[in-house]
């Protein structure tokens, strides 16, 4: 084995078509790689329970500085659970949600969280201040 500037036998039209060649090659074979990984790799089994009724995935460590849920997921615990409030903000709350996704919040509501993690179920003591905005991605931890 010998490295391709070396080569004594190859002319300078073959080197450059076999480096073309290689290149081409790796550009390809990282595209499919990166493709594949996706379609191969298991959905996240991220869930978190609102008020003990409402079963939802979640987005943690977003970068957000609230904890969002999206407007058809609260109507749906609402209906659900009648004891759930929301408090129209005097102001509205511009948040970053994950990456540059900016999102907007009316309402804000106190709910009881239990986020199911790998070591077990974690259950915070105090109601959790969630936002209520109009994107209806994951709940944002």
């Amino acid at each position: 084995m010998h490295w391709l500037r070396e080569c004594t036998t190859a002319t300078d039209e073959e080197k450059a078509a076999l480096r073309k060649s290689l290149r081409d090659a790796r550009r390809s074979t990282k595209k499919a790689r990166l493709k594949r990984l996706g379609e191969l790799m298991p959905p996240p089994d991220r869930k978190v329970t609102l008020n003990g009724l409402l079963e939802l995935h979640y987005c943690p460590d977003s970068g957000s500085e609230y904890t969002v849920i999206g407007n058809s997921h609260w109507e749906l615990l609402c209906s659900m659970d009648s004891s759930a409030e929301s408090v129209q903000l005097q102001v509205p709350i511009m948040n970053q949600a994950y990456g540059s996704t900016w999102v907007s919040a009316n309402r804000m509501a106190k709910l009881q969280i239990l986020i199911h993690t790998a070591a077990g179920p974690v259950r915070p003591m105090e109601l959790w201040e969630v936002l209520i905005t109009d994107v209806d991605d994951e709940f944002i931890v």
